[in-house]
């Protein structure tokens, strides 16, 4: 037996083809009859060899996990039970192919036959031929989809009701194997008797497509069966004890919360495949991981009703919404990026089974977030924690004045600093180096002027004073710094209560959020025929529009305040002339 140099650890050479060959993990050696799996892979042809080696890999793990479930042959169907189910459907696929004596040879009638009928002889062997081929390639790749309807057919006739055998099981997969190989014994029966050969007895016959014989494959008249005797091979790593090695060495280019995040990520992906050893994941296993993350609902960890559920019971959930497609792809790609880890590092061997997996995006995604107009403006700043000045905290009110006048993000306001507060030597105040930058060193420097309205009409810079001489280094201290940033207390309150409260309701299927005061002041100075790379340099969007760009430094902050912050208007478009009796505007 020649081992074969750079090809997966289970796949080995006899004197005349490639197979394959599998050790039965310790904890199943008891339950069941064989201490390891064996299969001739039926091919001299390498790399055909190393593809049917990582999908055998992958069905001989499935059979491992439907063991440990209690999903074995032995629970559900009997040996018996099948061999009578097989014999039958083979019966029946026999009777088919026997045609009356115009093809028997010790009919005299075929001696006469013409030559166009010869002919048709001919093209049918040719046609069974394609049909066997076709037969043999679903065998090979566990492809059931054409046989299951005439196996669901045979356990019925046995009176086993459908559904009782499940159809992942290795039960199901084996009587469905029987059924392929009945087919094509059929076939090569036909042929046979097409080319005037006598039939063979149904029981040698049998032998070829029975579950658990030495024949239980696709035959050719050329195929002779040997013993195949090969060195066992490990399972490989597991993926719970890759994804640690993976976030250790990725993770010094990460933040913080990223690390979370991915880790996170993959443990869904053990939660849906199992803990696998990872070599055994193939590019079933990731459709049928994406096609579960379709129906998952988004922070089922944190949302009280979904909490502590399997993924089974979420699946059945009813759900308000589901992942988007940019979090079923995050999910995808932090997968991919398991196995390229993985790949280069010798621990996966074969294409990257995730890659081009992601679901298509929403074209209209960014249509998707509607801008306030000015009727839901008065109602968010007219509601009566505005008129009545009835907020508990500082940010309650600051932070949706802030956003609306500067197109500022949830996060960048309630991560400010007294020391992002800063006043140029003409005197405009302005926001320095925003959070973002804070975040992720690799963002650019980023600044944007205070609107006139917060200082001329609720006295921001004698505010940041207040704040400053309690001690204080945030310009909101109520919002404490977690995992995401500082805007949780923010999204909490915003999102979840007070828009609502204020009757803010969505009736063309666009959402409005916090985010939509960004949308309404990008929006607002883009009808404005405010210069584009002007605004893009405030609100923190990518600046580049040609090559000169990279070479210019940022706009001072006087040209963005005149020719761009200083133009937001909605104080002139909206009463807001109450907000400056509030206790939380310094007098």
């Amino acid at each position: 037996m020649q081992s074969i140099t750079s090809s997966p650890n289970y796949l080995c050479r006899n004197p005349y083809s490639f197979c394959f060959r599998m050790k039965v993990p310790k904890d199943l050696q008891n339950t069941l009859p064989k201490k390891e799996l064996k299969y001739s892979l039926q091919t001299g042809n390498l790399s055909t060899a190393k593809i049917k080696a990582r999908f055998v890999a992958g069905q001989v793990q499935l059979f491992f996990r439907d063991v440990r479930k209690g999903k074995f042959i032995g629970v559900n169907l009997s040996k018996k039970q099948m061999h009578d189910m097989i014999k039958k459907f083979m019966q029946r696929t026999i009777k088919s192919y026997d045609q009356p004596a115009l093809y028997d040879q010790h009919d005299e009638d075929i001696i006469r036959q013409s030559h166009w009928e010869e002919r048709s002889v001919s093209d049918e062997i040719e046609d069974l031929e394609m049909i066997k081929e076709d037969l043999n390639c679903q065998l090979h790749k566990g492809d059931y989809s054409a046989v299951e309807d005439e196996t669901d057919s045979l356990l019925s006739e046995d009176g086993i009701a459908k559904g009782s055998i499940d159809k992942g099981s290795h039960a199901y997969a084996e009587l469905c194997t029987g059924v392929l190989s009945a087919q094509i014994m059929g076939i090569e029966y036909r042929q046979k008797r097409l080319k005037g050969n006598l039939r063979g007895d149904l029981e040698d016959l049998l032998q070829g497509c029975l579950p658990g014989s030495q024949q239980s494959k696709p035959i050719s008249a050329q195929d002779t069966p040997r013993e195949i005797v090969i060195e066992p091979a490990p399972e490989g790593k597991k993926i719970s004890e890759i994804i640690p090695l993976y976030v250790d060495e990725a993770k010094i280019n990460w933040k913080p919360k990223t690390e979370n995040e991915v880790t996170a990520s993959l443990n869904l992906f053990i939660e849906v495949v199992g803990d696998a050893p990872l070599q055994s994941i193939n590019r079933a296993k990731v459709a049928e991981y994406k096609q579960v993350l379709k129906k998952l609902p988004p922070n089922k960890n944190r949302v009280k009703k979904y909490r502590g559920k399997s993924i089974s019971e979420l699946m059945e959930m009813p759900k308000e919404k589901t992942l988007s497609a940019e979090r079923i792809n995050k999910n995808l790609e932090r997968a991919g990026q398991l196995f390229e880890f993985a790949i280069l590092h010798g621990i996966y061997e074969g294409p990257n089974p995730a890659s081009k997996m992601q679901v298509p995006k929403d074209k209209h995604a960014s249509q998707k977030r509607a801008p306030y107009t000015n009727q839901e403006l008065e109602l968010l700043f007219k509601s009566e924690g505005y008129l009545q000045d009835t907020f508990s905290k500082h940010y309650m009110f600051w932070t949706p004045i802030i956003a609306l006048f500067h197109g500022m993000r949830q996060n960048e306001i309630a991560g400010l600093h007294i020391e992002d507060i800063k006043e140029t030597n003409d005197g405009i105040l302005y926001f320095d180096d925003i959070y973002s930058r804070k975040s992720d060193p690799t963002q650019a420097y980023r600044v944007a002027p205070v609107h006139p309205f917060l200082i001329e009409e609720l006295n921001f810079r004698k505010y940041v004073e207040n704040i400053k001489s309690k001690g204080h280094k945030q310009l909101f201290p109520e919002c404490k710094k977690g995992r995401d940033g500082y805007g949780k207390a923010v999204s909490n309150w915003f999102n979840s209560r007070y828009k609502e409260k204020c009757g803010i309701v969505s009736k063309d299927g666009r959402m409005r959020d916090f985010h939509s005061f960004r949308t309404t002041f990008i929006t607002r100075l883009r009808h404005k025929k405010v210069p584009l790379r002007e605004l893009k340099e405030v609100v923190g969007h990518s600046v580049q529009i040609d090559i000169t760009d990279t070479y210019t430094d940022p706009y001072p902050v006087k040209q963005l305040f005149d020719q761009v912050v200083s133009l937001a208007s909605f104080h002139k478009e909206i009463d807001l002339s109450h907000l400056k009796n509030s206790k939380y505007v310094p007098k």
